[in-house]
């Protein structure tokens, strides 16, 4: 078992949202044909949508991705809340939280800090509760081409 333990799907059952890799990947493992390039730790991403989407938010899962690996991260880990309002509870993000505060995700990266909340300032409370447990959360550059920045 990885330092996470289960993943989340496989602790509580829920096809919609937790860790969310591959088929025929483990969740928390982390790809070994994509090397760290610099001492990043490991990484996340956390994808939220509502109403459920079934293609689980592919564009921006790929765009993720490649960021990470621009970005000279390791492969990041997906956790994901589909089909959950943002103020709903929200497991996957509660999930990774407490992960983050246990030290196993150095780097959080999103679309924007709306899969956090629509409200701004809980989106903003709820990255820095990633910050305080010494974790960047780096968003997506823009359309106009604005370089990644970390959200604050």
């Amino acid at each position: 078992m990885s330092r996470a333990g289960l993943s989340f799907r496989a602790a509580t059952g829920s096809p919609r949202s937790g860790p969310v890799t591959r088929p025929g990947w483990a969740p928390h493992e982390e790809d070994r044909t994509v090397g760290r390039t610099r001492d990043t730790g490991a990484t996340a991403m956390y994808l939220r949508c509502y109403p459920y989407d079934t293609w689980r938010m592919a564009c921006h899962h790929e765009a993720l991705l490649g960021q990470a690996v621009r970005l000279g991260l390791g492969r990041p880990h997906l956790y994901l809340d589909n089909g959950f309002r943002s103020h709903a509870p929200l497991p996957a993000l509660e999930h990774l939280l407490r992960l983050t505060a246990d030290g196993g995700y150095r780097t959080v990266l999103v679309p924007g800090p709306f899969v956090f909340s629509l409200d701004d300032t809980e989106a903003r409370g709820l990255a820095r509760r990633f910050t305080a447990a010494g974790c960047e959360v780096l968003e997506l550059p823009s359309a106009r081409g604005v370089s990644w920045r970390t959200v604050r």
